[in-house]
């Protein structure tokens, strides 16, 4: 009971640190996760979604700015505690291990771009792990509903259903006992029932299928790792760097000089631990590789082949364009294999442990002062009371731009119009090389309009307002002012009406 109760304040001290003046504030504007008084419920066709997203509905019409600060403490301390979970019966210093697991660079740069729904469903697979170990209808049911409730990332469940099949398939074909298989068709079953929406749309070439479709191959390079600190590709997702945005945020080595230490550790005690016969150490030395190979996308020419056919010949693996998402399997076999390894390592090495948590040290204190909170600015409220219910759209057409008056160091976000005013037309356009520009109706009348420059589009758009940011390259947009009336001039925005 002592030691549960020490795992548990070091998961909540840790969670609080790296928090930290993102619990104080209003907003926090990350680029992927932006949030207002207005939120926009998702059509995901997932039990586990859906209900993920009601409650964030509800927290949002109550207290608004409250969900992403409960959210990136919710998802830190998870990780924590599922990690703790998966290991406190192998392991006497399993805390250690847990802090590894909530703490490296995948976790960081996932959260700092606002992928806060993939953490969360990354914080459970330890957890998943702890119950495909054993073969039994309880744990099965249980595993079912972790996948179907916990790790509610899209591209995440193909991932928790390929790692109970190693686990099942490879318990099946050493025993030849039919029960690993009846207990991978449980969980498979509960799965399948929670995302019918989603097999659904798949199967009849719905809306979340024609999104897989647009993706091409091309597309991977500009999502693909990259490479960190002059190492190469594979060398960089080794230590669990590479995420393809990465250059926009700090790292490690912005801090830390030694910055590879952690990662030469968790290495050495991984081959410690393969030494050592751990039990699990085959499944888990497949899974390193597994995900090495394949978070590398067409990056690493060695490599690249092996991709490029899975991306051609495998219905829906063109979802994985960023591949560095395949780095979740070498970090459950690090968390493994390193964990086994402690056990070969010598007592008087223990101290060196404490490298692991320095892993986390950009994500400590609000990562490091790189994001902090902010209210929108004051004209954006009033230019929502004078718009009302009516239908607007904002301009600069850009899904993502730098806001001025957001408190980030890299000020780069999602434009939060839709989430704040309630009826408000964005761009969907991220203007990234090889992706094409959204084909939906709107989105095609809206560059109609910005061709022709006939106020009538919109009209036909039944757009009554119309809001242009003072950010970005908004003086290419004045010439919106000749043919609306000015109803608002504003420090951040000019709010126009359409007559």
């Amino acid at each position: 009971m002592e030691e549960n109760f020490k795992a548990a304040g070091i998961g909540i001290l840790i969670s609080l640190l790296v928090s930290g003046n993102l619990l104080f504030g209003k907003y926090v504007f990350l680029l992927d996760s932006v949030f207002g008084p207005n939120p926009k419920l998702f059509n995901y066709w997932s039990l586990g979604r859906i209900l993920f997203d009601l409650i964030l509905y509800g927290i949002s019409k109550t207290i608004p700015w409250l969900y992403p600060k409960i959210f990136i403490f919710i998802s830190v301390l998870l990780g924590y505690f599922c990690a703790w979970i998966f290991l406190k019966e192998k392991l006497k210093y399993s805390y250690v291990f847990a802090l590894f697991y909530a703490l490296n660079p995948f976790v960081y740069n996932r959260l700092i771009a606002g992928q806060i729904i993939l953490v969360f469903s990354y914080a459970f697979f330890p957890l998943l792990l702890k119950l495909i170990e054993k073969s039994e209808v309880k744990r099965d049911i249980a595993a079912g509903a972790v996948i179907a409730f916990g790790i509610i990332q899209l591209h995440f469940i193909p991932f928790a259903l390929f790692l109970v099949a190693v686990f099942k398939f490879s318990e099946f074909f050493k025993t030849k006992s039919i029960a690993p298989l009846k207990s991978f068709g449980i969980i498979l079953g509960i799965v399948l029932i929670s995302n019918l929406g989603i097999a659904y749309q798949l199967a009849s070439g719905g809306e979340v299928s024609r999104r897989f479709e647009e993706i091409t191959l091309y597309q991977s390079h500009s999502f693909g790792p990259s490479s960190s600190e002059g190492l190469n590709y594979l060398t960089s997702l080794a230590t669990l760097h590479g995420f393809w945005r990465e250059k926009s945020y700090l790292q490690l080595w912005n801090f830390f000089p030694l910055w590879f230490l952690p990662f030469l550790l968790i290495l050495y005690l991984s081959v410690l631990g393969y030494l050592s016969k751990a039990k699990y150490r085959n499944i888990f030395l497949f899974l390193a590789l597994f995900g090495l190979i394949l978070s590398a996308g067409i990056k690493a020419p060695v490599f690249s082949g092996i991709f490029k056919l899975l991306f051609e010949k495998v219905p829906l693996f063109s979802g994985y364009r960023d591949s560095q998402k395949f780095l979740i399997f070498l970090i459950l076999a690090y968390l493994y294999l390193g964990s086994q390894g402690l056990k070969a390592l010598p007592k008087k090495a223990y101290p060196l442990l404490i490298l692991l948590p320095l892993y986390g040290i950009p994500m400590f204190f609000g990562f490091q002062g790189q994001v902090g909170c902010a209210d929108y600015p004051r004209d954006w409220y009033y230019a929502q009371k004078i718009i009302g219910e009516e239908k607007c759209i904002f301009f600069p057409w850009h899904r993502y731009m730098d806001f001025k008056w957001v408190p980030n160091r890299n000020k780069r976000i999602e434009n939060p119009a839709y989430v704040f005013f309630k009826n408000a037309i964005t761009s969907k356009n991220p203007e990234m090389e090889g992706i094409p520009p959204p084909q939906d109706k709107i989105s095609v009348r809206v560059r109609e309009f910005l061709l022709s420059r006939k106020l009538n589009t919109l009209r036909e758009l039944k757009v009554k307002y119309v809001i242009l940011g003072k950010e970005a390259d908004y003086k290419s947009y004045l010439w919106l002012a000749n043919c609306t009336e000015l109803v608002v001039n504003g420090s951040t925005l000019y709010l126009l009406r359409v007559e």
